[in-house]
């Protein structure tokens, strides 16, 4: 798949950009009209590939754009909205979930980075590492979680993804759930 026309057309958009203001200079100086449509040439051509960037929305995307919008009701301690991202299928995982998130209340949530992304057909898999602060509601501990998540997803009718199973785990202090 072409990644820079679907998915980021920072470096093609950086070198078109480039380009043309290399060429406008050029055509000003030497007052070269060919140059200078050249130039305009090459600025169209960078328009049209950050458009057919900005109109193609690929998996990847959407499935970035859930993780940080559960990010956000995490942040906001909203179970219901997480388990709204829960496959109807899946609701042991709903419980499991619900389960876990009543033992805390968080305060902040933030995705760090996502290590891996695949898909096959109607199913998917993210990776992606959290940094989270809270405390827990009964035991009163407090203090900063780094967790790395693994997401099990499958596309529903509405071609939305939803969450079928979920691993959380921390490297640095060996806690898996």
């Amino acid at each position: 798949m072409i990644h820079w026309l679907t998915e980021d057309a920072f470096v093609p958009m950086l070198t078109g950009i480039f380009v043309a203001a290399v060429l406008l200079l050029m055509a000003w100086s030497a007052r070269n009209k060919v140059v200078m449509y050249v130039a305009l040439l090459v600025v169209a051509v960078t328009v049209g590939i950050v458009t057919t960037e900005m109109l193609i929305v690929t998996d990847r995307e959407t499935v970035t754009d859930m993780i940080y919008e559960l990010a956000g009701h995490v942040r906001a301690n909203d179970v219901e909205a997480i388990a709204g991202h829960i496959s109807p299928a899946a609701s042991g995982i709903a419980d499991r979930m619900r389960a876990q998130m009543g033992r805390f209340k968080i305060e902040s949530c933030t995705i760090v980075g996502i290590n891996a992304f695949s898909s096959e057909g109607e199913t998917a898999s993210v990776d992606f590492v959290a940094w989270g602060q809270g405390s827990e509601r009964r035991g009163g501990l407090e203090g900063a979680a780094n967790p790395r998540v693994i997401l099990e997803l499958r596309k529903q009718e509405d071609e939305s993804w939803k969450i079928f199973g979920y691993s959380v785990s921390n490297p640095r202090s060996g806690y898996s759930l």
